[in-house]
């Protein structure tokens, strides 16, 4: 049986804090080598992924994505590339998760009507149910097609936002002290500067599904969820 999933606190501190802090200070603190101190630093996040994926024995493809995004990284640092491809990096990680869920529309499990699928989320039986009693499932799938075109739109604008921000960071050669220091400020303020506006049209997308299944069932907004949830939301005991 996987385990429950990580504290989020627990996440944020192992991929983001810490790798931030070692990648702007562990050199100046130990007299280590800029390899050394991105090395160290990104070994954080990528034993983080992998401890967790042992405990759970379990591995979402966003994951895997993550991963690899630590490993590219370290590549591109330690082979002291060109540091224009952090700016591209940062870019196409989002833009390969969009094109994951554009391409699960192809399929009998897109990712969002997945996460509406969730019976530890949403009432399933009763949503279901009455779906196939008014024979609205056409109207279903479209809905959750038009959501998953807003789902997009958040990857991409992650990707633009990413593009950016890794050029306004991101001015010294890799391989440098000064490299590490940028990375460091890239992943510090990064996630929280691109992650609010991408929240809140990904908020606006479940908003507009929920809405929708609304309209399709006729079920009451609290009626939609699972049990807990919809006493919950209710304010029920």
């Amino acid at each position: 049986m996987a385990k429950d999933s990580e504290n989020p606190i627990t996440g944020v501190i192992f991929n983001i804090t810490l790798p931030a802090i070692l990648m702007s200070w562990l050199d100046d603190w130990t007299g280590c080598s800029p390899a050394l101190a991105l090395v160290v630093a990104l070994m954080l996040p990528l034993g983080f992924g992998l401890r967790d994926f042992w405990r759970r024995q379990q591995c979402s493809l966003f994951s895997i994505i993550g991963l690899l995004n630590v490993v590219v990284t370290g590549g591109i640092g330690l082979w002291q590339l060109p540091k224009d491809w952090i700016a591209i990096k940062e870019a196409t990680e989002p833009i390969i998760l969009g094109a994951i869920v554009l391409a699960s529309l192809k399929t009998s499990r897109p990712v969002l009507k997945m996460i509406f699928l969730q019976r530890s989320l949403f009432n399933v039986d009763a949503i279901e149910g009455i779906l196939a009693d008014k024979r609205s499932r056409a109207s279903f799938d479209r809905l959750i097609r038009n959501g998953t075109w807003m789902l997009i739109l958040s990857f991409l604008l992650s990707s633009v936002l990413n593009f950016v921000l890794a050029r306004y960071f991101i001015h010294s050669e890799t391989g440098t002290p000064a490299f590490n220091k940028e990375m460091g400020k890239l992943i510090f303020w990064g996630h929280p500067i691109i992650l609010f506006p991408c929240t809140l049209v990904f908020i606006a997308t479940l908003c507009y599904v929920v809405r929708g299944i609304q309209r399709l069932t006729g079920l009451e907004f609290a009626q939609i969820f699972s049990e807990p949830l919809s006493k919950e939301i209710s304010g029920k005991d």
